[in-house]
């Protein structure tokens, strides 16, 4: 270090004076030192990008050319800052060190200032003196900062003020920052401003392919730098982070792009040196709008529940947080795709409920704007992922990568494959199909149709003929089952029968069990429990014979809700237990089966116990699409409710009920359910008329074979 000034100490840091080294197999690019040379007429030119994007390289670069330009005859000097040039002294004292490369005696003749009170009286002087220079400077003098944004919004508005007002003519300053809002430079002085936006700093296809070949040479195949480059999307630390991943070992053995190599070092680099710079009301924002692909502000708004997401918006984009409009959708963005997979880590570290919630809200705000497809994955994101998954692997479609969570998966899985394959249009299909809604299934299901003609077309071999005997049950199976949400209960009964009849000793052992328990579930919405409690037993030792933990717990579920409408409280409590001891804690059906038990603990006055068990169904099911399990669910609530008299809350709720359940093909002894307890709630407010009107559309719904529901 050196002191300049004998009165006022200001330590001069000589390493901020030089410009950093090229890197090793540095990937020139002259078309953007073409287009810098021709803005040296501008008073300011910014590099704005975010944080590794290569700005410190790319002006490095500028100064090593323009030190070796003689066409260009330009002098240079170079500073880069850091935060403690936030004081005056100790940055005037870097920046006369800095101009001492172009003027040997510029700090002898402009003594530092003694206080911050003196900074304008300094700046005219300083001015003063740089006009005097320039007039006998046949050279353009340039200085590059690097860093600019390293000072507080204060300090920094104070230098740039001073560049734009106080610079004489012939002198430019080239400066990087990720963070510039236009704000701080007076708007007279807009104009004097040139901008290397952050759309200008990626690197090309070629120039990827380049970095790479100087690496490794031509042991890098070039598909792979191709697809290193639609990874990356050129972001320069993104292919550096590559290569240091990789030696040439490596490199020779990868028949295609190792991005397990990249992941790892592009979090780090996420989280050790973009996190600390993104504030905290941006950082729930961020996570939480990187559930979508694509954004704007209404949907953001939905998400999170801000009403101002614009200004959110506005403010990433003005700090450049890996943030990019959308070309040809107005007022529509994204993330970088990295940065995008970093915040999705984050976020789906947080509960299943959160992550299903914030699903739930963008599939209700994509089917609102009418946008089914990205609805379709959103609705997969908040669903019974179990359920879901479990019912595909029966008919042996499953996806490939099977260790990561569906959540986290589907998550990452672009919304335009949906449509287009097979596995991803039957898990729709499954979907809505768990959601009660037909209209969506069948649609979903002549996707599945499609897509699955098209591959057999295409990779005929991929396909045995159990698999396509599989494609085929499955396709008629929810056929029967939109039968049957349609009202047709005892068509779809016979349908059921003779698909098992027809299939029998052909049909694998997983997909008898999801047919044997569609029947079940058909018996049961006819009221015909006895044949129901049968086939739901079938289903849970067929199960049982194929190793399907998950059709075990789901048939016993069902059972024991048999059970309970049959007033059997004392053997479904029993039944109920069991099940829930073996039943895994992370399935949607462990919580529908805590609200089971809540309505057997309700009916025996164990109101405590209710509580517990309510909150712990509630915490599954709350968020779920499950049609049956969460209208059960809702109905055991306001069942309990009532039993707190607190028959306002009670009542709205099952009435809300009542009205979804009627509009969709729950099983008849749900509905029964709900019915019953309608009129136990409307006869404990008196409201004497909504009970008649409920116990009439019992009568009308009951068939002369029903003798189980008699009211009390």
């Amino acid at each position: 270090m050196r002191n300049f000034n004998a009165h006022r100490h200001a330590e001069i840091v000589l390493a901020k004076l030089n410009a950093p080294l090229l890197p090793p197999f540095h990937v020139e690019r002259p078309y953007l030192f073409t287009r810098f040379k021709r803005g040296l007429s501008w008073k300011f030119i910014l590099v704005a990008a975010p944080i590794g994007y290569g700005k410190t390289t790319l002006l490095s670069e500028w100064y090593y050319r323009l030190l070796r330009d003689e066409e260009e005859a330009c002098k240079v000097a170079w500073l880069t800052l850091d935060e403690e040039d936030a004081d005056f002294i100790r940055l005037c004292g870097h920046l006369l060190a800095s101009w001492s490369a172009i003027w040997p005696y510029i700090t002898e003749n402009n003594p530092l200032p003694d206080t911050d009170d003196d900074i304008r009286d300094y700046s005219v002087r300083l001015s003063n003196y740089l006009h005097k220079q320039m007039k006998n400077e046949p050279k353009r003098c340039v200085l590059f900062i690097d860093n600019l944004d390293a000072l507080p919004p204060g300090r920094l508005s104070e230098l740039l003020y001073f560049f734009a007002e106080y610079l004489p003519a012939g002198i430019t300053v080239v400066s990087t920052g990720s963070f510039f809002p236009m704000d701080m430079i007076d708007f007279r002085f807009w104009d004097s401003v040139l901008e290397f936006p952050p759309s200008d700093l990626p690197f090309k296809r070629d120039e990827v392919a380049a970095f790479l070949e100087g690496q490794f040479g031509e042991a890098f195949p070039l598909d792979q730098a191709d697809e290193l480059y639609r990874l990356t999307e050129g972001w320069v630390t993104g292919v550096r982070l590559y290569v240091d991943s990789l030696n040439e070992m490596s490199v020779e053995s990868h028949a295609s792009l190792d991005v397990d190599a990249l992941y790892p070092l592009v979090d780090r680099f996420f989280s050790s040196c973009v996190s600390r710079e993104i504030p905290g009301e941006l950082a729930s924002f961020l996570l939480e709008t990187s559930l979508v692909e694509k954004f704007n502000a209404p949907l953001c708004s939905h998400l999170t529940g801000l009403k101002d997401s614009q200004r959110f918006i506005d403010a990433l984009i003005e700090r450049r947080f890996f943030i990019e409009p959308i070309e040809g959708e107005e007022r529509w963005y994204r993330y970088h795709p990295l940065f995008l997979r970093w915040l999705r880590t984050r976020l789906l570290q947080y509960s299943a409920g959160t992550i299903r919630e914030l699903g739930s809200k963008a599939c209700d705000w994509y089917e609102s704007q009418k946008m089914s497809i990205d609805a379709a994955k959103y609705m997969l994101m908040a669903n019974d992922s179990d359920m879901i998954e479990n019912l595909a692997a029966s008919a042996n479609f499953k996806r490939a990568d099977t260790e990561e969570p569906f959540i986290s998966w589907i998550c990452n899985t672009p919304a335009e494959d949906l449509p287009h394959d097979p596995t991803l249009s039957l898990l729709v299909t499954w979907g809505y199909m768990c959601n009660g809604r037909s209209k969506d299934t069948l649609k979903w299901l002549a996707l599945f149709e499609k897509n699955l003609e098209e591959e057999k077309k295409n990779k005929a071999d991929s396909f045995s003929a159990e698999d396509l005997q599989a494609a085929s049950i499955v396709i008629q199976h929810v056929k029967i089952k939109c039968k049957e949400f349609d009202g047709f209960f005892k068509e779809a009964i016979e349908e059921y029968r003779n698909l098992l009849d027809q299939q029998d000793g052909t049909m694998t052992l997983s997909l008898r069990c999801v047919v044997v328990h569609a029947l079940a579930e058909s018996y049961e919405r006819v009221g015909e429990f006895s044949l129901a409690l049968e086939y739901y037993l079938q289903t849970e030792a067929i199960a049982d014979l194929a190793n399907s933990p998950f059709f075990v717990a789901f048939g016993r579920y069902a059972f024991c809700w048999v059970l309970a409408i049959r007033g059997e409280l004392r053997n479904a409590e029993q039944a109920c237990r069991r099940a829930l001891e073996e039943c895994p804690t992370d399935y949607t059906l462990y919580g529908a089966l805590h609200a089971l038990l809540a309505y057997i603990q309700i009916e025996k006055d164990e109101m405590v116990e209710a509580g517990k068990s309510l909150e712990k169904a509630m915490m599954r099911l709350s968020l779920t699409r499950n049609a049956d399990m969460l209208f059960e669910a809702n109905i055991v609530q306001a069942n309990y409710l009532a039993s707190l008299r607190k028959l306002d809350e009670a009542y709205r709720l099952i009435v809300q009920t009542v009205l979804l359940a009627e509009s969709t093909g729950v099983p008849r002894g749900v509905l029964y359910f709900a019915y019953i307890i309608q009129v136990r709630i409307a006869l404990q407010r008196n409201n004497i008329a909504d009970a008649i009107m409920a116990n009439e559309k019992i009568k009308r719904r009951i068939d002369p074979d029903d003798t189980l529901y008699v009211l009390r």
